[in-house]
């Protein structure tokens, strides 16, 4: 999301490559392990497969030769995340230190090797969504088994794998894809700048204040906070662009709420679901770059659909959860840039004021 006025970027569309391919990637990614678990009587189960399927969602400028040796890795920090929610899944507490502890440890690893988006977001937000599913029902999880889920996370994940290496297996395309680049000119060494270190650390606070938010409210998808909070800002190079994210977070899950409680209203099941979990992940890639807001829309209701689908809570409740949660990680956000912005124009008015500009 290019840096606009808040007016212009809710009325405009911001530029954007061609995004249709990893679009209809992102789709099938997505909705085929639904529509296979739907033959088999297991849509529930399929809809879990998602979680993995975020892997396709990654590196997505790199060549397919590329992807084919850097998506494997993507899987199994997705995979070691699932693992680690449900390890740390028996109690809320232990949950809350977990998510501080993992998501700051990948927060600090994508900054440094610069991952690319959508960074440490899917990584975070699998790690709570499998403890969430896993956790014992009386503290508010769905109580599912913890070696199904992370078997789910991988064959979707290994599944998303696929479908982006698959055109390699037409000769044209694999002649037309080039000579596979070093690894170690994809990923240079771990560097930090200093503006690298202030947003890590900016995210980090932010995801330790989230956690223990929910942990304290007691909210089932507590991870929520800390989803919305990171990918609010995850652009830190500019809090400018960061408020008016989170501007477009909030309205758009908002909106997206509505639209997922006309859509659970029809009750889509079977391959009509995985039919509209394939046009929502198609519409989110192809809109996340030119409108932030748009693409909330629609991630609002696939992300509920998932979230549903395994749980023991009445729909209305996880609707009325996920827009508090993104309430109460919008305003970590602010809170966090509001800081720092007074604590940089402190250090500007100082005569003794550093040489590094602040982020503006």
């Amino acid at each position: 999301m290019a840096e606009r006025g808040l007016k212009t970027s809710l009325i405009s569309f911001a530029p954007s490559p061609k995004r249709w391919p990893a679009a209809l990637t992102a789709a099938i990614a997505m909705a085929v392990p639904v529509a296979v678990a739907t033959f088999f009587g297991l849509t529930p189960l399929g809809l879990l497969t998602g979680l993995g399927a975020f892997t396709a969602l990654y590196c997505a400028p790199l060549s397919r030769r590329d992807r084919l040796r850097v998506l494997p890795l993507i899987g199994a920090g997705l995979v070691t995340a699932a693992a680690l929610g449900v390890a740390m899944s028996g109690s809320r507490p232990l949950t809350a230190i977990g998510l501080i502890v993992v998501g700051s440890v990948v927060i600090w690893l994508v900054q440094g090797i610069v991952l690319g988006p959508p960074g440490a977001l899917f990584f975070i937000l699998v790690f709570g969504i499998a403890g969430h599913l896993t956790a014992p029902v009386p503290i508010g999880g769905a109580g599912l088994d913890g070696g199904l889920v992370i078997l789910l996370v991988a064959a979707g994940s290994a599944f998303a794998s696929l479908v982006v290496v698959a055109p390699l297996l037409v000769p044209a395309v694999r002649r037309g894809a080039g000579k596979p680049t070093p690894m170690r000119v994809l990923f240079p060494e771990y560097r930090l700048s200093a503006t690298d270190r202030r947003i890590a650390t900016r995210l980090t606070v932010a995801l330790a204040i989230s956690a223990v938010l929910g942990a304290v409210l007691g909210l089932g998808h507590g991870y929520w906070i800390a989803g919305s909070a990171v990918a609010i800002l995850s652009v830190g190079h500019s809090r400018t662009l960061s408020a008016t994210r989170g501007v477009h977070r909030v309205l758009g899950t908002v909106v997206g709420a509505g639209i997922f409680l006309a859509v659970a209203s029809l009750q889509p099941h079977g391959y009509i679901l995985a039919l509209v979990l394939a046009a929502l992940q198609f519409t989110i890639e192809l809109v996340v770059i030119r409108h932030y807001a748009l693409a909330l829309v629609f991630i609002t209701p696939l992300v509920l659909i998932i979230s549903t689908s395994s749980s023991t809570q009445p729909v209305l409740a996880i609707v009325g959860e996920r827009v508090l949660d993104t309430l109460l990680g919008a305003a970590v956000a602010m809170l966090l840039l509001l800081v720092s912005w007074g604590r940089d124009r402190r250090r500007a008015a100082s005569p003794d004021a550093p040489g590094t500009p602040p982020i503006t």
